[in-house]
């Protein structure tokens, strides 16, 4: 009787241990998405500001496009 109330204990401190384990797991892969969901956010803003940029390149083109017919001959 003593032998299994030996191992009932071991299976109950070996699941303990798992179940941390497993909390931790999931601590970490919840702190994860959070930095991907994060650096996705950088991407867009990044993003954002190629196609602003762009605009602005594209428009300085037509202006100088522009003042380049002004003075051809």
């Amino acid at each position: 009787m003593i032998d299994k109330i030996g191992s009932v204990d071991e299976i109950a401190t070996s699941m303990a241990a798992i179940s941390q384990q497993q909390s931790a797991s999931t601590e970490e892969v919840s702190a994860t998405a959070a930095s991907l969901a994060e650096g996705a956010e950088q991407v867009a803003e990044n993003s954002r500001g190629v196609d602003n940029s762009a605009t602005v390149v594209s428009e300085s083109s037509v202006k100088i496009e522009d003042l380049i017919n002004i003075f051809q001959v």
